[in-house]
């Protein structure tokens, strides 16, 4: 068991990280809008008082962190900007390392945001949470049409 949770830690990155805890709150958060579905229709409570309060407290902490975790990954993606030109000075050119990671602001500042507006949508819209997903796709797809449109005239 050690060596396949060390294979899959193994793999995250810089990049990947931040993936993963998206994955995670995803469906953390949804779970938690389903169960709470579920229970308003039962008489009694199937969750047991030690998991329920694990459970209130993890979802305090996405309340209390979520503002905070989008405004680093606006301050982190506006950092990225400004750090990306230094993968175009010559001096730095030739450093594997900088002009690998040197733009990881952009990318761990979208995932952040998008960490932090996952929450935001799960406590505005709670049962609306499931529809988003088809939401993002159908703008995705609009914009997909949008741009090609652009790129042919």
């Amino acid at each position: 068991m050690k060596d396949v949770i060390q294979k899959v830690i193994g793999k995250f990155n810089a990049h990947t990280v931040l993936h993963f805890f998206w994955i995670v709150e995803l469906y953390y958060l949804g779970i938690n809008i389903l169960l709470q579905l579920l229970q308003s229709s039962m008489p009694k409570s199937v969750i047991p008082k030690a998991v329920d309060e694990i459970n209130i407290y993890i979802l305090n902490f996405f309340a209390e962190y979520s503002e905070f975790v989008f405004l680093l990954g606006v301050i982190m993606f506006l950092c990225g900007l400004a750090f990306e030109f230094i993968r175009h000075i010559p001096v730095f050119r030739k450093y594997k390392l900088i002009l690998h990671y040197m733009d990881y602001g952009l990318h761990g500042g979208l995932w952040l945001m998008l960490i932090g507006f996952t929450y935001f949508i799960s406590a505005k819209f709670a049962y609306l949470y499931f529809l988003w997903p088809m939401a993002a796709w159908l703008l995705s797809q609009i914009w997909g049409k949008i741009s090609s449109f652009i790129n042919k005239v």
